[in-house]
């Protein structure tokens, strides 16, 4: 005889919130979302709102909470959270994902002793960790990288890393990695690269340098992620040291060297399925396609935009097509939004490749 769940009822014939079984409640918060968890600053999270309303709640939404964490923000709010979180770090074996971005709003200060060594040990008690990301400070990434090796701490379970400029050292401390990317934008125009460029190729920009050839030295790595201005002396720095990537990403502001160059050089991984690069926009002129600046503003505008969304796709169409001649392996480039298959049609599926790439951090 299968038993029926009752429920008492209020004068309203209403059943109580807290009559609610477990699998409805886990339903309720499935639905309000899964945005990973700010801890460092006043970001509104429902889900955090919800468990403060009882131990009941908090207990079911501890793993969900806990799951994706992101510290993000200016060094007292960051220390603050770190503190914080060492004071449960039993929640912490819930975390699979951890994003940790320090001076992301610029500020001038110099971070405490104490603080990396307060994110070491907020680190270690995440055992499931299987996304991170690092972007510190770029002048103080010493320190950090001190705290590190001091600690002797390991991330066997991380796949996916995302390092900040200068943040290359924690790339031995995640052994199996698979996926390495730069946080883009903020790697592309890193003002401590700027400042240490010289004429000199060999130390231009030497973030860069650096991790590529700490990528190169992870022995499961097989996709990585690179924001820069490329030539054709870093990519194939890229092929010297990972060449036998299934994924590649160049994204970036320009291209430097001929395209050939490029071409000829991508044809060497051999293993190469997936090529990401920048817009039509960046590569219509590398690639000597035409391309005109439209004007989005006023009579017939809709048109406008209709037109230049088709003139990217069909200038994408003619580099993919390019380059799929010269590198067999390739199953599908994405250029810009647009992703092109072998034999196939363009598709707006970029944040497919972002998903991919960097798994669920940014």
């Amino acid at each position: 005889m299968n038993a029926t769940p009752s429920f008492s009822r209020d004068h309203n014939n209403q059943i109580s919130f807290n009559e609610l079984n477990d699998d409805i409640l886990h339903e309720i918060c499935t639905a309000i979302g899964d945005e990973p968890t700010p801890l460092a600053n006043q970001a509104p999270y429902p889900l955090k709102s919800l468990s403060m309303v009882n131990r009941r709640l908090r207990h079911l939404l501890a793993p969900k909470i806990f799951r994706r964490l992101s510290l993000d923000g200016n060094i007292a709010n960051i220390l603050r959270a770190l503190k914080v979180l060492q004071s449960c770090p039993e929640l912490l074996h819930h975390t699979r994902s951890f994003k940790f971005d320090l001076y992301r709003h610029n500020d001038s200060g110099i971070p405490t002793d104490d603080l990396p060594g307060r994110l070491v040990s907020v680190l270690s008690y995440m055992p499931k960790l299987q996304h991170l990301a690092i972007i510190l400070p770029e002048y103080h990434t010493a320190i950090f990288d001190s705290a590190f090796a001091t600690a002797g701490i390991s991330f066997n379970l991380v796949k996916t890393l995302v390092a900040g400029a200068y943040c290359e050292f924690v790339v031995p401390y995640c052994p199996n990695v698979e996926s390495i990317a730069s946080n883009q934008h903020y790697f592309l125009y890193s003002p401590r690269a700027k400042d240490e460029e010289t004429a000199e190729e060999s130390v231009r920009r030497g973030h860069a340098t650096a991790l590529v050839e700490a990528a190169g030295r992870a022995a499961k790595l097989t996709a990585f992620e690179m924001s820069q201005k490329w030539s054709a002396a870093q990519l194939c720095h890229v092929y010297e040291h990972m060449p036998l990537l299934r994924r590649l990403g160049m994204p970036g502001e320009s291209y430097e060297s001929e395209p050939e160059e490029y071409l000829l050089l991508i044809s060497k991984f051999e293993q190469l399925q997936e090529l990401a690069l920048a817009s039509a926009r960046e590569l219509s002129m590398a690639f000597r396609s035409n391309w005109s600046n439209l004007n989005y503003a006023g009579p017939g505008g809709e048109e406008v935009r209709r037109q230049q969304e088709e003139l990217k796709r069909q200038v994408g169409e003619n580099i993919a097509g390019v380059v799929f001649e010269v590198c067999k392996s390739l199953k599908k480039i994405w250029i810009g939004e647009y992703s092109f298959a072998a034999g196939g049609d363009g598709n707006p599926i970029a944040k497919e490749y972002l998903m991919k790439l960097r798994g669920e951090i940014l």
